[in-house]
């Protein structure tokens, strides 16, 4: 009889701790959990959402995680994906600054935004609508460029309730959330010529990518570890992402370009959904596709 006993307990512990490493296999290999707590995406993802993301797409990422906690620099790998980012995917991913303006996997912070231009795109926003050159979709949240760009319109003081300057925050550019760019996207292997607004435009994530201070723009020419260049080409791609609520989230016009080592996973569907102000589930939005 002990000896049954004994056989039965060994087998509900390899059972649970098959459990358990099935879970987190899971969790790393193919798909985890986020909850929306901001407006930033509104109307696609309310506060109060939960949604699954889904990391096969462009495969799952293997790092040292606490080399990325302690705020290292790490490489990041990837498990083979089916496809790659694309415009309008919705996607998960550490925010991509670990201090004021230094670069780095924040593993405290999660943001949830739309991509609107990929590695290659020449991204321009215009009268706060975005666009990307020799493309004719729709891209982002339209409805609310067009709100806001009709609210720019007859505010005569837009300042008292709305960051109207954006990125790279340079006096010679004075980009805003009117009129911004054209912006290059760069991606592995694209080569820019560094200008003095590229300088500006890329010095952090050149400065990211090399792991030194960032360029200059000095003498007429661009200077990288003491030495003149002309020329810099990106070993990572980056993306520009945007918030749904255009005219309250925290996005790529105000902190930049997105490295895809930050990336999580594309945001597939909502599970679950309760509204904070009743604690009531919103049903009608269980398993909406994102």
């Amino acid at each position: 009889m002990i000896r049954e006993i004994v056989k039965f307990l060994k087998q509900v512990l390899l059972a649970v701790f098959g459990l358990y490493c099935g879970y987190w296999l899971m969790q790393v290999t193919t798909c985890c959990s986020f909850h929306a707590p901001s407006e930033s995406m509104t109307p696609t993802i309310v506060p109060g959402d939960f949604g699954i993301v889904n990391k096969w797409k462009l495969g799952a990422r293997i790092f040292d995680i606490p080399g990325a906690i302690a705020g290292e620099k790490v490489e990041v790998y990837r498990l083979p994906g089916y496809g790659a980012v694309e415009r309008n995917d919705v996607v998960v991913f550490n925010y991509p600054f670990v201090g004021r303006d230094s670069m780095g996997m924040n593993m405290r912070k999660y943001y949830c935004k739309r991509v609107v231009a990929v590695p290659g795109d020449t991204l321009e926003i215009r009268n706060c609508r975005y666009r990307v050159r020799g493309v004719d979709e729709e891209l982002g949240n339209v409805a609310g460029q067009i709100e806001l760009a009709g609210r720019l319109s007859v505010d005569g003081n837009p300042e008292r309730w709305i960051c109207l300057y954006t990125w790279p925050f340079d006096s010679v550019m004075n980009w805003t959330v009117k009129e911004l760019g054209p912006l290059f996207i760069p991606g592995k292997g694209s080569q820019v010529r560094l200008t003095r607004e590229n300088t500006v435009l890329y010095g952090r994530y050149i400065a990211w990518e090399r792991q030194c201070s960032q360029p200059v723009w000095r003498n007429g020419r661009a200077w990288i570890d003491g030495r003149p260049t002309d020329s810099y080409t990106f070993e990572e791609n980056y993306y520009f992402v945007a918030g749904d609520r255009v005219e309250n989230s925290a996005d790529s016009r105000y902190w930049g370009l997105l490295p895809e080592s930050m990336i999580v996973g594309v945001a597939g569907f909502l599970w679950d959904s309760v509204d904070h102000s009743t604690g009531e589930r919103r049903w009608n939005r269980i398993f909406k596709p994102l």
